[in-house]
């Protein structure tokens, strides 16, 4: 388990990040609701942050937590882990302080957040109780009360940590950045998280934090701009978000500002490019020379920057790739970061089968995706030419079965189509969501034409609407295909039958 733990946010003021808190994970050990739960795991939250990592202050892991454990008459269970954080303030066993113990005694490696000295740990405040709420912190305070907390189990299905009393994972119950414990850090008191909301990266704010811890932070003068500027933000991020017209003005700056970071090469190539003709101008050969270097430099930059499309695929193509055709509904979206300490992003897609076109796959059974990209807080990843799913559509789905990684969408965004319904007759149909399937439902469009010319003649007055194919003709249309395939196959394998 992977989180983070901060103070309160008050009057206007973000939280700030727990630093050598103690969290404690306490297991129903013996499968026996009756009796007290055991303090089985333990960790202290991060001091400090690293020169090129992301930033570990307030945040933990909790390692190696039992996914099973057997009781004394061997039963094999599913053991629940129910968390708490309190301070190493010397307070007693019976509230995970050891008396006369500081956090320093146990963590004598992690720095001060200006990497200087020891200290900077934090030891005054509340103890706290995780509890799934509807609503930022709903934690239960003092560690007493730990029986009131939410107790968390290993989901096999999954293979994600969920609740035991709603299945919900931590992506939902702690959506965006929200923390674990204490109060998320809310836009309202930050004007460049206000500025950046929306960016689809980071590197224009990551580039101002670096410049805070590593630059500001390590003078007296830069730490006092700096809390100059955290006691002005507040009234600053609250004056954007009340007046709509600077805050556009603020988040197109921004978005140039991140432009120029992300393409800082071609910037350079080009201010270089100016200088460089602006040099030769007066000697006409030498100016031909240099344009022509410039125009090969350009091409050999922005190879790098060109999109990796996925080749057009036909129809049958995409069919015989696929392991299972299916329509379905999706049930949940929830995106994170795919490993501590990488900056990337992926999301997580449930999906429940209304019907099978190919393979084997029952309904109302479950189907669980990966796939690149997604959204956390302000954070917005986007992997070209994949799908991106929503909570709540109804789909068509083409997939690849992997051993060991389990389902894949066949040929990335050509592999997925939305289905929609027609506000006057219900019919159901079959909906492109971006280019490459665009192509690929024209293809069947197509074919489906061609098929059903007879039927198209007898009913001139039953037009389609573009860009959409009618679901059940498209099934039916795939699994001719299929059938066809099948029969292509077996001839193969024995062509005397």
């Amino acid at each position: 388990i992977s989180h983070e733990a901060r103070g309160s946010a008050n009057y206007g003021f973000p939280s700030l990040p727990t630093a050598g808190g103690h969290v404690v994970a306490w297991a129903d050990a013996d499968n026996d609701p009756a009796t007290p739960r055991v303090p089985l795991f333990s960790t202290i939250t991060g001091m400090y942050e690293y020169v090129e990592d992301t930033e570990r202050r307030g945040k933990f892991e909790l390692r190696g937590l039992f996914k099973q454990l057997e009781t004394s008459t061997g039963l094999t269970f599913l053991p629940s882990y129910i968390l708490t954080l309190n301070p190493l303030d010397g307070s007693g066993y019976d509230r995970q302080a050891p008396l006369g113990g500081t956090v320093e005694a146990y963590d004598s490696l992690h720095l001060s957040e200006h990497g200087d000295a020891r200290g900077d740990y934090s030891a005054g405040f509340r103890s706290q109780v995780f509890v799934e709420g509807e609503y930022d912190n709903a934690n239960v305070y003092d560690i007493e009360k730990r029986a009131l907390g939410t107790p968390l189990v290993y989901d096999p299905i999954t293979g994600r940590v969920v609740s035991a009393e709603t299945g919900a994972s931590l992506a939902v119950m702690l959506p965006g950045t929200t923390p674990m414990f204490g109060d998320r850090p809310t836009e309202e008191v930050c004007p460049i998280n206000v500025s950046t909301a929306g960016l689809t990266s980071s590197r224009f704010p990551d580039g101002l934090r670096r410049l805070r811890d590593g630059v500001l932070l390590r003078s007296a003068v830069g730490a006092a701009a700096t809390d100059a500027y955290y006691r002005a933000a507040p009234a600053a991020a609250a004056f954007l978000i009340r007046h709509k017209a600077i805050c556009g003005l603020a988040r197109s700056g921004a978005a140039a500002i991140e432009w120029v970071f992300v393409h800082y090469a071609a910037v350079l190539l080009l201010v270089s490019s100016m200088v460089l003709l602006r040099a030769a101008y007066p000697h006409k050969r030498r100016a031909a020379v240099a344009g022509a270097v410039i125009l090969v430099a350009c091409a050999l930059l922005f190879v790098q920057f060109a999109d990796a499309r996925i080749m057009r695929l036909s129809t049958e193509q995409v069919v015989a790739m696929s392991d299972d055709i299916v329509t379905g509904n999706v049930t949940s979206v929830e995106s994170r970061w795919a490993e501590e300490g990488v900056r990337k992003i992926v999301t997580d897609v449930s999906i429940t089968v209304t019907d099978t076109v190919k393979g084997r796959l029952n309904k109302d059974g479950q189907i669980h995706l990966r796939v690149p990209g997604g959204r956390i807080g302000a954070v917005v990843s986007y992997a070209t030419d994949m799908p991106r799913f929503a909570e709540g559509e109804e789909v068509l789905l083409y997939l690849e079965y992997r051993e060991g990684f389990g389902y894949l969408v066949v040929a990335g965004s050509r592999g997925k189509y939305d289905i929609a319904a027609d506000g006057k007759t219900g019919v159901k149909y079959v909906v492109a969501p971006d280019a490459p399937a665009k192509l690929g439902l024209k293809d069947a469009e197509t074919a489906i034409e061609q098929d059903d010319a007879q039927t198209a003649d007898e009913n001139p007055n039953d037009p389609q609407p573009d860009g959409k194919v009618p679901l059940e003709d498209l099934k039916e249309y795939l699994r001719d295909i299929v059938k066809k395939q099948d029969a292509a196959r077996k001839t193969a394998k024995d062509p005397q039958n």
